[in-house]
């Protein structure tokens, strides 16, 4: 096992996260599904099908060092790639800069708060 295998991690992954998946490296016909379980290395996704859902288990993020080094462990089954879809990356950066928006209001709060004070103690020391 390489040692760009053993220090991989895959991004932060929750359960009804939407991604893009494949059968194989190529990406001819992705198709949307959901994280169904996340693992530490892989995860277990649910793919929409006209009248079903399909379960794949242990499928490997896209940038897997084991997808390239090991690609016989897409052979199986039940198994393939994925990636997160662009809606979920648009949405988790939509989410960070709310949480960046968030700071920076309470740091202006309290920089208002500090000076109402400044200024009404300036106002009574007149």
């Amino acid at each position: 096992m390489s040692t760009a295998t053993t220090e991989y991690r895959m991004p932060v992954l929750h359960a009804c996260d939407r991604v893009e998946f494949s059968k194989d490296t190529t990406w001819q016909h992705p198709v949307v599904g959901f994280i169904y379980r996340d693992r530490q290395r892989s995860a277990d996704l649910a793919i929409l099908r006209p009248g079903s859902v399909l379960i794949y288990h242990d499928c490997l993020y896209y940038d897997d060092p084991r997808v390239t080094e090991r690609p016989e462990l897409l052979d199986e089954k039940d198994r393939g790639v994925f990636r997160l879809a662009q809606s979920e990356l648009n949405q988790r950066a939509v989410e960070q800069e709310l949480v960046a928006q968030r700071e920076l209001l309470e740091k202006l709060a309290v920089q208002i708060a500090t000076v109402q004070k400044t200024d009404k103690k300036s106002r009574n020391d007149d």
